[in-house]
């Protein structure tokens, strides 16, 4: 593990040998191929990010789980030890059962409300890229109209 001074000078020559290279791409590569370059390193990027997100979502995930799994040994471990002397073992049971039937409704009412907002933000994301994609074609119409009006310019002055 690095200490904190080794993290920022690894930061620090990380972030040189970044700027080198950006000095040397801009200067070597011509413009047209750059453009290329960053096409494909921007969908690499997305790609990278999508995976990562599905990480962090994994991870988010399996620490509920082990809280929910947690929170239930205490439930049982709360209910199934007698409250006072009076208290016998049927009593305890019951209390169980009664704690354990509300945790149950508590989490699928949070599992219901996961899904809706993942549907809400599902519908989101697919409305977005809707309209990048109505956003994209009318550039690809103006462009195309464009070059139709430069034609028949050029054609009239022939």
């Amino acid at each position: 593990m690095l200490e904190t001074g080794g993290v920022w000078g690894f930061t620090g020559s990380t972030m040189t040998s970044l700027m080198f290279l950006w000095a040397m791409y801009n200067q070597f590569f011509p413009y047209h191929v750059r453009v290329l370059i960053e096409k494909y390193v921007y969908k690499l990027m997305g790609w990278v990010f999508y995976f990562c997100s599905h990480q962090v979502q994994r991870v988010h995930r399996s620490q509920e789980e082990r809280s929910l799994q947690l929170h239930t040994k205490l439930l049982v471990l709360q209910n199934l030890i007698p409250k006072s002397d009076e208290e016998d073992a049927e009593v305890c049971l019951k209390r169980l059962v009664k704690s354990l039937e509300e945790e149950r409704e508590n989490s699928r009412k949070l599992a219901e409300e996961a899904v809706k907002k993942k549907a809400e933000l599902e519908g989101r994301r697919k409305k977005k890229m809707k309209k990048k994609k109505a956003d994209q074609e009318e550039k690809k119409k103006k462009k195309a109209d464009q070059e139709e009006k430069k034609k028949m310019a050029d054609q009239e002055e022939e």
